[in-house]
């Protein structure tokens, strides 16, 4: 059976690149309109959270009632 040395290490190393290729990504990427900001609010508070309704309603709202894919 191959020996798993220096796996760890490898795996870290990996991940620091992965963080750092991310932070790039999301450091060029434009930035978020209010409605995007508004849907991801949304998205990301605690269920039964006031603003995850209000968020919601806010983005289909701008979408003109169209719901978001």
């Amino acid at each position: 059976m191959q020996q798993l040395d220096g796996l760890p290490e490898m795996a870290a190393q990996e991940a620091g690149e992965t963080a750092e290729y991310i932070r790039r990504l999301v450091d060029g990427a434009p930035p978020l309109t209010e409605e995007q900001r508004a849907r991801l609010a949304g998205l990301l508070a605690p269920a039964g959270d006031s603003r995850r309704t209000a968020a919601h309603r806010r983005a289909y709202v701008a979408g003109g009632g169209q719901r978001a894919a």
